[in-house]
């Protein structure tokens, strides 16, 4: 089992970054050297929010955790006020995170981010060997962010926008479908990563297994304890072992999850 950490700790920055968008950087050496993509931290946000709150981990660099998250709560409107110098309480790093099996050179990930989905996505790409193909769709480009890292390392970036502010005039995922049409990308040894809404990562779901492509989602979900105690964050996945074909389980998001292979999640 993973080691866990719960800790006081410092903040060295909380900055916005767009209308409703932040950047929460703390310091903790043992979270830091225990963490991979896919994993998230449960911040105590407060005394007069009862439960934490789940935040993937976006970034780390030596000691210090990034978190990118969008203020649309009590707990993240709290966490929102808070300065340079603030003590908060943080647990983790809890999850299973992306497979490291599959972050390897020879590999092209290809990454599908909708909304702040690209908070644990931007983690992912920090830690790939190599640059590869990002495809990143959000309502207006004012909640476009978290980019910095892409463009250092070379990755090919394509953006959508709702309101077609920046980049195609579509979703996300029509994107990557005309890319796959237009492109020999699925001639190529690739691993899909996608995290986003629900409707984003059905969608997803449902190209990737028509072209037999592999890929992993990872879920944003509530939650409450953060470690499968309380089973409140459970998700329907296939019942792979079973010789029943429509046969299904239900795992919990925090524990087993976030991050689970697409052939067995049913959304």
């Amino acid at each position: 089992m993973a080691k866990l950490y719960q800790s006081n700790v410092e903040i060295i920055e909380n900055k916005t970054l767009s209308p409703n968008i932040k950047l929460l950087v703390f310091s903790n050496s043992l979270i830091a050297a225990s963490s991979f993509p896919g994993k998230f931290i449960s911040i105590d946000c407060g005394s007069t929010v009862f439960f934490r709150r789940p935040f993937c981990i976006s970034g780390i660099n030596g000691n210090k955790i990034e978190i990118l998250y969008r203020v649309i709560g009590p707990g993240t409107k709290i966490l929102a006020q808070k300065k340079k110098g603030d003590v908060i309480n943080v647990f983790g790093p809890l999850g299973n995170g992306f497979p490291k099996e599959v972050i390897k050179p020879k590999n092209l990930p290809v990454l599908i981010a909708g909304g702040t989905g690209i908070a644990s996505l931007r983690y992912l790409a920090q830690k790939c060997a190599k640059p590869g193909i990002l495809f990143y769709g959000a309502k207006t480009k004012k909640e476009i962010f978290g980019l910095e890292i892409f463009k250092k390392k070379k990755w090919q970036i394509n953006i959508s926008t709702d309101d077609g502010s920046l980049g195609a005039k579509c979703n996300v995922c029509d994107l990557f479908s005309n890319h796959l049409v237009k492109s020999q990308i699925s001639n190529l040894k690739f691993t899909i990563f996608a995290c986003g809404p629900k409707p984003m990562l059905k969608e997803v779901i449902r190209i990737t297994g028509e072209n037999n492509l592999k890929c992993f989602i990872s879920l944003e979900e509530k939650m409450a304890c953060g470690v499968g105690a309380c089973r409140g964050c459970v998700t329907k996945v296939s019942n792979l072992k079973s010789q029943i074909s429509g046969e299904f389980i239900y795992k919990t998001v925090c524990k087993d999850g976030p991050v689970f292979d697409s052939k067995e999640i049913i959304l």
